[in-house]
């Protein structure tokens, strides 16, 4: 797979119910044996509740499914259903870090059955995590499941993003630390104007 680029500047209005799904993609989008990263560029309206930022979730369960990105009272979140149970599992940033009516580039990273957490990163920089949340085992494969992908809600219609993103990009491996910083400095270009 590489990457898949979903989408470029997308305004969600909050209470709009306005999202983006991709259609058909089965397990295609699944998170694979080498890991996962997650990038985008955000703008919430604001920071109240759980804002999704990309989740491919489980319609029977309404649960995190095979993993979900958000933005949660200004901390970011990555969180998954490990086998055989598909009880959620999730971790949060130790802190806020996400402002409202500001842009943020946002990336998280992760690999199961390593016992590493994943990586969250905003603007480049790596930012503490918490510890893991919930009552499956961290270390289990994540369970995989056909149902779509979606980016600014979860499946279950709450938890609309509100706000703009822009660059949402998916991959099928774990992103170093200088391929996050690059991404940041590749779109932070500075625009020379010629004053003469």
């Amino acid at each position: 797979m590489g990457y898949r680029h979903f989408l470029e500047r997308l305004k969600i209005n909050p209470g709009s119910g306005q999202y983006v799904q991709a259609v058909n993609n089965g397990d295609s989008l699944s998170i694979p044996a080498g890991g996962i990263s997650i990038t985008a560029w955000i703008k919430p309206d604001d920071i109240d509740n759980e804002k999704v930022i990309l989740a491919k979730d489980q319609v029977a369960v309404s649960a995190r499914g095979n993993y979900n990105f958000a933005v949660t009272f200004g901390h970011l979140g990555f969180g998954f259903s490990p086998q055989p149970t598909g009880a959620d599992v999730w971790i949060d940033t130790d802190e806020p870090v996400i402002t409202p009516n500001k842009w943020s580039f946002v990336a998280v990273t992760f690999t199961y059955g390593t016992g590493e957490k994943p990586k969250i990163y905003v603007d480049g920089r790596p930012v503490a995590v918490g510890p893991w949340q919930g009552s499956g085992d961290q270390a289990n494969a994540p369970n995989t499941y056909p149902d779509p992908l979606y980016i600014g809600r979860s499946i279950d219609s709450e938890w609309f993003f509100g706000g703009m993103m822009d660059e949402v990009k998916l991959y099928d491996r774990v992103l170093t630390p200088e391929e996050i910083a690059s991404e940041v400095n590749f779109n932070y270009l500075p625009i020379v104007t010629n004053t003469n």
